[in-house]
Order: structure tokens, then sequence, then C-alpha cells
């Protein structure tokens, strides 16, 4: 039997017609494929006993475009989240249903846990050769947690850590709505997902360095998970004597509502109705007039209901 005939059999077969089902498949293999990227990155740095600081610049690169490409995965269908604060965050301002918040955060969370245990796995020897089998969370040279989760510096403390994390996932939400609303000059809909990615990229690249800007909580509590199963001891959850794992998880969520609120009450909400947009825009001099087609306005409205990091 022909290859194509097997496929198409199959798909007979195992086709999901169940949108909600669709759309947590989709949820889970860009999230998956996303967190293998980052997680790779940052491994692919420690392991080779690189300092991840001197690097930054390499990890935020990697991390800004697997962000893209695992956002592009699941675009079309689930939106592409990949992240419970994108969720969180479009569900605050009316953009997805709250009723499917529980279960995309459940599905991004079991697939950034599968991503940490593959990376893990795939790593593994080269970790045992780094750290000696010595599994160290912080404040030790060969320590390899940082592969899978986030930690602060030393110098961090849990005030100023959690008003980071509120602060960089604020940006970052206040940017993907930006480039999601297509009355802001938005970029067509089918590239947008390389924009996400550099919304990622520019976050990191700004508010990095201090704990490894979580940004998101799914991928940065698995992480915290898998550590502690793995035996990386209780400096997973209190690196430094601070109760840091809450601040990955907690931080990031109340910045992406208040970073897509921030959007919609300084922006979304002061946009003129169609009709003396459209009027205004025929009697502008001096400015270039970009005019959409009615099919980028609606593949528009689809990314404001549906689109993530």
């Amino acid at each position: 039997m022909p290859t194509e005939q097997i496929l198409k059999n199959l798909q007979t077969k195992i086709r999901v017609k169940n949108d909600l089902l669709r759309c947590l498949l989709s949820e889970f293999f860009a999230t998956l494929l996303f967190v293998l990227i980052v997680n790779g990155s940052v491994a692919s740095v420690i392991t080779t006993g690189l300092d991840p600081v001197e690097h930054h610049f390499w990890i935020s690169w990697a991390v800004g475009m697997g962000a893209g490409l695992g956002i592009w995965t699941g675009y079309g269908v689930s939106g592409g989240h990949v992240n419970p604060s994108v969720t969180i965050g479009l569900a605050s301002t009316g953009k997805f249903p709250w009723r499917r918040v529980p279960i995309y955060f459940l599905t991004q969370f079991l697939a950034a846990m599968v991503a940490c245990v593959i990376c893990f796995l795939c790593y593994y020897d080269a970790i045992n050769a780094f750290d000696g089998g010595e599994r160290q969370a912080v404040g030790h040279e060969n320590a390899t947690c940082g592969i899978f989760t986030s930690f602060p510096g030393p110098h961090l403390s849990i005030g100023v850590g959690f008003f980071e994390q509120i602060v960089n996932t604020g940006i970052l939400l206040a940017l993907i709505l930006m480039v999601a609303d297509s009355r802001n000059a938005g970029p067509p809909f089918n590239v947008s997902p390389f924009y996400y990615g550099f919304t990622v990229l520019v976050v990191l690249l700004s508010y990095g360095v201090n704990a490894g800007a979580p940004l998101n909580p799914a991928r940065d509590l698995a992480g915290r998970v898998m550590c502690a199963i793995a035996g990386y001891g209780p400096d997973v959850w209190v690196p430094y004597g601070k109760h840091w794992w809450w601040i990955g998880t907690f931080g990031p969520l109340v910045g992406a509502v208040t970073g897509s609120l921030l959007y919609y009450i300084m922006i979304e909400i002061h946009h003129p109705p169609e009709e003396d947009s459209e009027k205004d825009n025929h009697n502008e001099s001096g400015y270039q007039i970009i005019a959409k087609s009615a099919e980028m306005v609606e593949s528009h409205d689809k990314v404001n209901t549906e689109t993530g990091i």
C-alpha cells in the first residue's frame, strides 16, 4: 500500500474533530517544542563550562527564536500561547475565554514537564560529566539546575525579584497585544509569530540577568518539580535561603494581567470607531496610509482571540 494511502487512512481513523481537544493537542505540542529549545539552549552553554551570564546574548536569541517557532507551531489551531502568562493576559482583556484558562494551564505545564524530562535525558551524560553526578541547584560552579528553571542572583531580594517579574512580563504582554492589534499597524497574520519571538528576545536582553526572566510559569514550575525529583535538593525551592519558587510562578501571572490591562487602557480602547477611523485616514495628509484588506483585518481579529507566547 502506498505511503500516501496509509497516511490518508490514518488521518481518517485518528483525526480529532472536537475543537477543544484539537486546541489542547496543538498547545501541548507547541509548548513542548518551545521548552525543548529553551532548555536545550541553556544546557548547551552550562554543560560545556561556559558562563551563562557572559553568553546571555546567545541564550536570549535561542529562546526568542524558539518562542517564535513554538508559537508558529500551534498558531492556527490553539493560538500557540505556550505560556500561562499569555493565556491569562489575553483572558483578562476578553480575548480568550476564561473557561479554557485552567485546562490550558494544565496542558502547558504537562508539556513543559515532558520537555524538561526529555532535555534531562538528552543531556544526562553531559550533566554527569560536568557535575560529576553531584546535583547542585545554586551556589556551586558546576550547578546545572538552572538549565530547567530560574534562580535569583545572590544579590536579588524577594521583593525586587517579584517586582521585576511583574515588570518584565507586563512588558511582554503589552508588546504581544501591540503586535496583535490590527488597528495599531500590526504585522500580517502569517508572520506575527516572528514578532512575538522578537518581543521575548528584547525582554530577555533587558531584564534577563537578575533572575533569568522566568516569564513562563509552566516552564519554571515544571523544571523545578523535575529537578526536585532528580535529586537537586531543597535549594530547588529555597535558593540562597530565599523562598523563590513562588516568584517565577505567580509574578509573571500578575505581570501578564497588569501589562495586558495597561495596553488596553492606554491604547486599545482609544481607537476611534471603524467609521471615524476610515474617514480620518482619507483626510490625513503627510502620512502614508497603509490599506489593509478585509481578509487581513479578519486574520488579526483571530490573533487577538488566540495568540500567545
